[in-house]
């Protein structure tokens, strides 16, 4: 058998070479992890926000609800009340007018005789 002179060392290289396309990728993994977290907590803490002020605002009674009836901004927010029926009234938050609702609710109050 004739030895072959360099073969370990280009096995080394190959090895060291898988290692750091696998350490890359980890490490890119790790990165866009860290980024969907932060994203994540964020959208949280707009959910939260966007939650208390729908908590005020289910608590409207009908002619306040009546007077805003439409989409309105409201802060951050594009605030959308519509009645379907003369006692039903629904709520959304959006925060882009195409966008999907952020929170939607609905609320009954009796309608007047």
């Amino acid at each position: 058998m004739r030895p072959r002179h360099g073969t370990v060392l280009l096995e080394c290289l190959v090895a060291l070479t898988v290692i750091a396309v696998a350490g890359t990728s980890l490490l890119g993994m790790a990165v866009e992890a860290s980024r969907a977290y932060a994203r994540a907590l964020s959208r949280e803490d707009a959910i939260t926000q966007a939650s208390t002020f729908l908590g005020h605002v289910v608590l409207w009674n009908r002619d306040e609800l009546s007077a805003r009836l439409g989409e309105h901004a409201q802060g951050p927010w594009l605030l959308r009340i519509d009645r379907p029926t003369p006692a039903l009234f629904t709520i959304s938050l959006r925060t882009t007018p195409d966008g999907p609702a952020l929170l939607w609710t609905a609320v009954y109050r009796e309608a007047r005789r």
